[in-house]
């Protein structure tokens, strides 16, 4: 994971390490199923190729909002690996969200409606839609330019997110939301079965409630930071953790 603003929040939803360019350099991703790259504008040529190998082999790349050039400024190669082609194009405006399958992506469709200020399109052929846009003067380019999506690459998968705004931020209409994101990434991770996508960690709480899951060689530790008790289902059992405590789960 390259640090972001959004990975602050993202401990709500799943324990994660962060990775840097050497350390993916060294061949750290292979103990990894998932890697999450957000707020990234620059990475060596080497470590996009790097990347692209471990997605090739079954890994899964969560992309949030990043078009990402080498160090030479060229970014073909993340766009290759995220499904543009030569002829995908960025759409500028102020848009509505539209939802493409909306039994994949609940917890997104709690939060509509949702906007965004760019899109993008027409994608590869192997790209599957996941949010699209909708606004007056675009009524054709709606038809093919999209906010989400997925890509199968050999045998792992590539899914992009560029769906940021969110107009009840409190900050005007232009304002970014990471609670968006978060529903996102917590219906795909959630849904990784009907995605073809490898299996969820198991610290995921998709709910966000207040309760962390941290893994461990020896077990799972739940440590609950709100003020309420909070249920866990673990091994069959459900188990309620106290405000403030951290229990063993086994």
């Amino acid at each position: 994971m390259f640090f972001d603003r959004l990975h602050l929040a993202l401990r709500k939803l799943l324990d994660f390490d962060l990775v840097d360019e050497n350390m993916i350099g060294d061949g750290l991703l292979s103990r990894y199923r998932y890697l999450v790259v957000a707020g990234a504008e620059r990475m060596n040529r080497e470590t996009i190729g790097k990347i692209s190998a471990w997605v090739e082999g079954g890994g899964a790349l969560l992309n949030i909002n990043c078009l990402i050039a080498d160090l030479q400024e060229n970014a073909t190669l993340w766009q290759e690996l995220i499904g543009f082609t030569s002829e995908t194009d960025r759409h500028y405006g102020v848009m509505d969200q539209v939802i493409l399958r909306p039994e994949i992506l609940p917890r997104y469709g709690k939060l509509m409606p949702l906007w965004a200020t760019a899109s993008y399109g027409p994608l590869a052929a192997d790209c599957m839609p996941l949010l699209g846009m909708r606004c007056s003067w675009y009524e054709s380019v709606a038809e093919y330019s999209r906010l989400a999506w997925q890509r199968k690459v050999g045998k792992g998968a590539v899914l992009s997110y560029f769906g940021l705004i969110d107009p009840r931020s409190g900050h005007g209409g232009w304002a970014t939301s990471d609670v968006a994101a978060l529903a996102f990434l917590a219906d795909v991770l959630e849904h990784a079965p009907e995605l073809g996508l490898p299996e969820a960690p198991t610290t995921l709480r998709p709910e966000m409630d207040g309760l962390c899951l941290s893994q461990f060689e020896d077990g799972l530790l739940a440590m609950n930071l709100a003020d309420v008790p909070l249920a866990v289902a673990f091994g069959g059992r459900t188990i309620i953790v106290q405000p403030e405590d951290i229990i063993a789960l086994g």
